[in-house]
C-alpha cells in the first residue's frame, strides 16, 4: 500500500476482523487477517475502538494497545440498521441516507466523532479507529458528501476501511481494501 505524504492528522478507520457468529471474539482467521493488515499500516499515536470485544481484539491483533474505547463506535440504532439494509454497496447506503433523517443524523454523528478524534492529534499524528461495518459507510458519506459513491464499491469487509487526512479540514482520503482472496463481508 502506498501512503500519501501530507503533513496533516491521519485517521485510519477500519472494520473489525472475523468472528464466528454469534460469538463476540475473533476467530483464528480473524486474528490472521488483522495481523496481515497490520503489516500494511503505519504506527499510530492513538488507538480507539468500540467497546465490543471483536473491535478491541482486532486492534490488539494488529499489535496496538487500545488507548480508548467509545460506545458510539459500536452502537447502531436498530432504525438505522433496518433502513440501510447493510451490507449494501456504499452508493446504495448513500441513496438511502439522503432520504432518511435517522440515517443522516447517525452519519453526521460518526463524522463528528472522527473529526473530534483527529483534533486530539498533533500535526502529523496518526490514529487508528476500529469500528463496525455500517458505521464506516455512514461516517464516510457524511465526511465526503461530494464523492461519487458508485466508484467506492461494496460495503466494507472485515478489516477494510478508509484513511482520512485532515489539515484544518479534510484534504485527502484513501480506500483501504484487503487483497481479493481475503475479502469477506459476512461469514
Amino acid at each position: 500500500m502506498e501512503h500519501k505524504t501530507i503533513a496533516g492528522r491521519t485517521l485510519e478507520i477500519r472494520r473489525h476482523s472475523m468472528r464466528d457468529k454469534p460469538g463476540a471474539h475473533l476467530n483464528t482467521r480473524g486474528i490472521a487477517l488483522a495481523e496481515l493488515v497490520a503489516s500494511c499500516s503505519q504506527a499510530f499515536d492513538l488507538v480507539i475502538t468500540s467497546d465490543i470485544p471483536r473491535a478491541i481484539e482486532t486492534a490488539q491483533a494488529m499489535g496496538c494497545a487500545v488507548d480508548e474505547q467509545q460506545r458510539a463506535l459500536g452502537y447502531l440504532p436498530a432504525i438505522v440498521f433496518e433502513q440501510i439494509n447493510w451490507p449494501s454497496c456504499i452508493a446504495d447506503v448513500a441513496d438511502i441516507t439522503a432520504k432518511n433523517k435517522p440515517c443522516q443524523t447517525f452519519a453526521q454523528l460518526q463524522a463528528k466523532l472522527w473529526l473530534d478524534i483527529s483534533n486530539k492529534l498533533s500535526p502529523g499524528g496518526k490514529a487508528l479507529i476500529i469500528t463496525h461495518g455500517a458505521f464506516i459507510d455512514l461516517g464516510l458519506i457524511a465526511t465526503l458528501p461530494s464523492v461519487d459513491y458508485k466508484e467506492l464499491g461494496p460495503a466494507f469487509g472485515y478489516c477494510e476501511g478508509i484513511r482520512l487526512v485532515f489539515d484544518q479540514e479534510l484534504v485527502d482520503f484513501e480506500m483501504l481494501r484487503v487483497p481479493k482472496k481475503y475479502q469477506l463481508i459476512e461469514n
